[in-house]
């Protein structure tokens, strides 16, 4: 990819100073910060239409239920905090792959259910 077209990794974290990764274990709440289109282009400092056909490719990177998510034919949402990472981390997966990780982690479906009787 020629380096005038890809956003520098600065602007991507001067982009998401508010959001960081250390986000991940405060709140599930923090790790569903999701944003239209124009704001996650905006973050990763390029045009909708090319983040369009990122998550369009053949192969893309972008996973659909992780990065974005497909309410109806019309309505895309991003996940900011991890299409961030993906923005930082496109030339290394691995690390990419454990914010991943880490993000699923912090889901409330995958948290231990509590035991124990209910008090009442």
């Amino acid at each position: 990819m020629n380096d005038k077209c890809s956003p520098g990794k600065d602007y991507v974290l001067r982009s998401v100073a508010t959001i960081s990764p250390s986000t991940y274990h405060q709140s599930p709440l923090h790790c569903l910060h999701l944003v239209d289109k124009h704001e996650a282009a905006s973050l990763l400092g390029i045009s909708a239409e090319t983040l369009k056909k990122y998550r369009l490719q053949k192969g893309s990177t972008l996973i659909e239920g992780i990065h974005y998510h497909i309410w109806n034919s019309r309505v895309i949402r991003y996940n900011a905090l991890l299409l961030a990472d993906w923005g930082l981390h496109r030339n290394n997966p691995e690390a990419h792959r454990k914010a991943i990780e880490a993000y699923l982690a912090t889901l409330p479906c995958n948290q231990p259910k509590k035991r124990g009787r209910k008090a009442g």
